[in-house]
């Protein structure tokens, strides 16, 4: 196994994880929730700026995610440009795909369980579509060959 499949198989790993966190505890609140089983906040509780602060957080998660995506490519390109060795540049491309792929998958669940803590915390059960959104990004950005594959190509440069 080379260190590129083995980088792609521990990433699968990790989403794997962050998936089926965030999704079991946004099954458990919606039972815990739904059931009656969790008091509702007391009249006149400041919750309602959830309603902003999950949106924002998920913004904010967003763009950090282009950020940091960007700025990881530019600094393996750098490393990949001044190497010739083969086995060191997959090693290089493999650990900065690792990288990227956990703090993409980190920054799209900390808005799904912020949500999903927003309907524990106030009873309302539409803060779980905010939660299946923050799934269903994890699903479109899961590791695959052809993700590793478009990675190695933007951080090796031309004709490499």
């Amino acid at each position: 196994m080379t260190v590129l499949e083995m980088s792609l198989r521990q990433s699968k790993l990790i989403y794997c994880a962050f998936m089926a966190g965030a999704g079991s505890f946004g099954i458990v609140v919606l039972f815990i929730v739904q059931g009656g089983h969790m008091p509702r906040p007391a009249p006149g509780g400041n919750f309602e700026v959830l309603a902003y602060v999950v949106p924002a957080v998920a913004a904010a998660g967003f763009l950090a995610m282009l950020l940091i995506r960007a700025v990881i490519a530019r600094k393996t390109a750098a490393v990949v440009a001044q190497t010739r060795e083969e086995e060191v540049i997959a090693a290089v491309i493999a650990e900065s795909f690792l990288r990227v792929s956990v703090l993409t998958g980190v920054l799209l669940e900390g808005p799904a369980l912020l949500s999903t803590v927003a309907a524990l915390v106030t009873g309302h059960l539409e803060f779980l579509a905010a939660t299946t959104a923050g799934l269903v990004a994890l699903a479109f950005m899961f590791p695959t060959k052809r993700l590793l594959e478009g990675w190695a190509r933007r951080v090796s440069g031309p004709g490499t």
